[in-house]
């Protein structure tokens, strides 16, 4: 499948190479039209910002399999559009910014779903749909809303047991389900008839909705199933399916389907792996996305590109606004409760989320263990929030902190002299936190508190992660229609290996492939290891203190290895370890490479490991 995006992407963009740097030129087209649309930041603005578009029809003449990032742009913009607008009080208009972008791109006969004009609920959904005449076909675009859910957010957390509905998350499978209904009867109004196109996107929520929206139609394409009552007909390389940051709706427990096949690869998941929204619900548990997912360059995984691409992406992003927030994704470090915080240490968001992650689904324990202790609690909770307006919301949840930090102090045994301020008696409230208390104490008891503290204290640069701006900025470097130098590019796999050592000091790791030392640690515990990273001041190789006897490594996967192993194993350890495992985005799970336990033949006689 991987190998099908390549070949097909290398061989459109051989058309429009130049100097050797692939482009896929705006010049190729010739009807390239301006659009201006309105989207939210997400932070705290009055009105609207004003973003330019690039629309042109041209971009559906070719196969929907062939990922187009100017195309992957513009979808991008439809989802920022689809937001409910700040500018409105009024629900009824609160798709002004969707259906005006729809109008400016040529699109006629557009309509929104109820779930659109009123107030969100705790299972609705926002789709805008429009069509328009190109080349003797019909092309329907939908737009599924994608921020200023409301209640609706809670939908998010349904993941439910999916054993009707061959195991797909059960919110974003119910709202899929509602948008597939909502363009069939849309067809049927409108009686459209004969070769039709169609073009969906998503971000986030509408993204993971969007992505079963368009798995479901290619299985159905797959199965030779009726798709629409209309008389239409609609091919697999007329669909086209962008989504960004989105959540894992589908199963690979699915009976009969994979939703890696290549019948999916006309879909494609734009994803920035910092974001922790991507990786849920767990891999642990089956979930994943249709189609081909596609990540964006980061410190971890491009060590050798990064700093370029970054120039050329930070500039888009400090564009978007004045009052744009710093970009902090990259400015994370490690933290310890014993407060021997050091930065040569370095975390990256990528790391603290996985570990967390993979942390939570053990707590967890089941997807059916989620429904029955965990789901009604936390759904109801977020239904609460996020049916708020700005100023309740902010006091409720303020509330719901000052509920949640007594007692989850008391858990570790600390007594908190708190303010006088009333907390609240909100029975929701009360019965959530005590939930998500017990959980992350649970998380904290185990060896990942020192991930959940780092956190915890680099907030604001995981939640910067999931930002639309974010995403955004990275994608017009990659387009021709406003990177006029050499484009940046997206990545098929994002994969690292994850050393873990046990009961082992004085160890130097090395590059082989580049013949470059990265790491060098002499020391056993944490509180007095001298841990030194090298590599031309990138942090190849990641230190974390996760056990006194504990270290691991996160290292990028795309070079070969050595371990040298130069100390002595303490005669208390009867248990010294080393394994490698190899962390591939597209599982979700770290798959064992190497593991050796017997501490007197740990590595070989030279005390070397290889990988």
């Amino acid at each position: 499948m991987k190998k099908k995006i390549v070949v097909l992407g290398l061989a459109l963009a051989a058309t429009f190479t130049i100097s050797g740097t692939t482009l896929f030129a705006s010049s190729s087209y010739s009807n390239l039209n301006e659009v201006e649309f309105k989207y939210d930041l997400m932070q705290d603005k009055e009105e609207s910002n004003v973003g330019i578009a690039y629309y042109t029809d041209e971009y559906f003449y070719d196969s929907s399999d062939i990922y187009n990032p100017s195309l992957a742009t513009l979808s991008l913009n439809v989802a920022m559009s689809s937001s409910n607008a700040i500018d409105y009080n009024d629900y009824s208009l609160k798709s002004t910014n969707i259906t005006e972008f729809f109008s400016g791109m040529g699109f006629n006969d557009i309509e929104v779903n109820d779930g659109y004009l009123n107030k969100p609920t705790r299972d609705s959904i926002g789709l805008c749909i429009g069509n328009k005449e190109i080349a003797g076909d019909t092309l329907i675009v939908l737009g599924v809303r994608s921020g200023g859910y409301g209640a609706e957010w809670a939908s998010n957390f349904n993941v439910g047991l999916g054993t009707n509905i061959n195991y797909h998350h059960e919110g974003f499978y119910n709202a899929s389900t509602e948008a597939l209904e909502f363009i069939d009867d849309y067809i049927t109004a409108q009686e459209i008839t004969g070769d039709i196109k169609l073009w969906v996107s998503g971000y986030s929520r509408g993204g993971a909705t969007t992505n079963l929206i368009a798995g479901r139609i290619d299985t159905m394409l797959a199965n030779g199933d009726e798709i629409f009552d209309a008389d239409v007909n609609l091919d697999y390389e007329d669909l086209y399916a962008y989504t960004f940051e989105a959540p894992q709706g589908a199963s690979y427990n699915s009976v009969g389907i994979n939703p890696r096949g290549s019948n999916y690869d006309n879909i494609f998941n734009i994803i920035n792996p910092n974001d922790i929204v991507p990786k849920v619900p767990f891999s642990e548990f089956g979930f994943t996305r249709y189609g081909n997912d596609l990540y964006i360059n980061t410190l971890f995984t491009n060590p050798d590109t990064y700093s370029a691409s970054y120039n050329k992406m930070i500039s888009y992003y400090n564009s978007l606004d004045d009052e744009i927030i710093d970009y902090t994704v990259d400015s994370v470090s490690a933290k310890t409760l014993t407060g021997n915080d050091d930065d040569t240490k370095t975390y990256t968001l990528q790391e603290i989320n996985s570990n967390l992650i993979n942390e939570i689904a053990n707590q967890v324990g089941s997807r059916e263990n989620y429904v029955d202790e965990y789901q009604d609690d936390i759904c109801d909770a977020m239904a609460l929030f996020f049916s708020l307006d700005s100023k309740e919301y902010k006091a409720t949840f303020n509330n719901f902190c000052k509920g949640l930090l007594p007692s989850f102090l008391s858990t570790l045994g600390i007594t908190e002299e708190l303010d006088d301020e009333e907390i609240t008696n909100n029975e929701i409230i009360k019965r959530a936190g005590s939930t998500i208390i017990g959980l992350l104490y649970d998380v904290w008891a185990t060896s990942r508190s020192s991930e959940l503290y780092s956190l915890a204290h680099n907030i604001s640069s995981v939640g910067q992660a999931h930002y639309v701006t974010v995403l955004y900025a990275w994608l017009m470097s990659c387009d021709p229609n406003y990177n006029k130098g050499t484009l940046n590019t997206l990545n098929e796999t994002y994969t690292y290996y994850h050393v873990k050592l046990y009961a082992y000091n004085d160890l130097t790791l090395t590059n082989t492939t580049l013949n470059k030392k990265v790491i060098n640690m002499d020391g056993h515990y944490f509180t007095d290891s001298d841990v030194t990273v090298y590599y031309d001041g990138y942090t190849a190789g990641f230190y974390s203190p996760i056990l006194a006897d504990e270290a691991e490594l996160f290292i990028p996967s795309n070079y070969s290895y050595k371990l040298v192993y130069d100390g002595a194993v303490k005669a208390t350890h009867k248990n010294a370890s080393v394994a490698v495992y190899y962390f591939d985005g597209e599982v979700g799970c770290d798959t064992l490479v190497k593991k050796v336990t017997n501490k007197l033949t740990m590595f070989t006689s030279a005390k070397t490991l290889t990988f």
